[in-house]
């Protein structure tokens, strides 16, 4: 199917289901889903529902909010506190299918605080809830897609048969910031699973990934293993860690997020690398 032929069954998909609300996180998928939404259905008919929570960082919600101001997008954004995460069962354990009952737990919640405001938001009528899955979210391990299909969440990204590329292209072509913005997962997906997910962790991680991506490095993850801190940089990028200056600085980045010592992963950043 050529790009115009999936922007066009796109669009008819996101007609079917008004009014719509979106799951909107600030990232690539979700937020070409919201310009085409806005784009078919306008203000009225839509509204984007952004989680703000402990393991997702909060940069990406900062962007979430700029972007529906700035879009006159109505945005709706829910409160989860960690005493909420840490009460769904099987999310603090950290099981091999962790992300199945956190999704299931965050978006349910996500889903009745948009049914609260039902009568606000939509003169009383039910909202179709939407994600930003695409086709290639289906290579890796999503558990938690399991969660979105029992809720009965739709995915027209993935329905129209978008790739990571169409969606990048399609939102270039917009001339939509975020075009070629670094992939992002939740904070928690950092650790390896057995390990319990603790708020000190999660604040660990999120400390020294904010360190450097200031510093200028853009797809990484920060792995968490104890007392060490694994980076996962991309390869072009690995020798900019090592000039002295540099290394140092996130040396001390580390320390002062809470990690004893910082390695390097000869490997790269690999997507998922923890579901191997």
């Amino acid at each position: 199917m050529g790009k115009i032929d999936k922007l066009i069954r796109l669009k008819q998909i996101i007609k079917e289901h008004s009014p719509l609300a979106i799951a909107y996180s600030g990232g690539v998928d979700s937020t070409l889903l919201l310009s085409v939404a806005k784009e078919v259905l306008g203000p009225s008919e839509l509204v984007a529902v952004t989680a703000s929570a402990p393991i997702f960082a909060g940069d990406e919600t900062c962007f979430s909010r700029k972007y529906c101001t700035e879009n006159d997008i109505k945005q709706l954004i829910v409160e989860i506190s960690w005493e909420t995460l840490s009460k769904v069962e099987g999310f603090k354990e950290n099981p091999k299918d962790r992300c199945y009952h956190c999704k299931k737990a965050l978006v349910g919640t996500l889903m009745a605080s948009t049914r609260n405001q039902r009568a606000v938001l939509a003169g009383g009528r039910n909202w179709t809830f939407a994600d930003g899955t695409n086709l290639d979210d289906m290579e890796d391990y999503r558990p938690g897609f399991r969660a979105i299909t029992e809720l009965g969440v739709i995915s027209p990204l993935m329905e129209a048969g978008y790739t990571k590329d169409d969606i990048r292209m399609e939102l270039k072509a917009r001339g939509i910031e975020v075009w070629d913005k670094p992939a992002f997962a939740c904070l928690a997906s950092r650790i390896p699973y057995g390990e319990e997910i603790t708020p000190e962790k999660l604040e660990a991680i999120y400390g020294l990934e904010k360190a450097l991506k200031a510093a200028g490095f853009t797809q990484l993850r920060v792995r968490h293993h104890g007392t060490v801190a694994r980076l996962e940089l991309l390869q072009s990028e690995m020798a900019h860690i090592l000039e002295p200056s540099l290394r140092e600085k996130m040396l001390e980045a580390g320390r002062t997020a809470g990690f004893t010592y910082v390695s390097l992963d000869l490997k790269g950043y690999e997507k998922g690398s923890l579901n191997k």
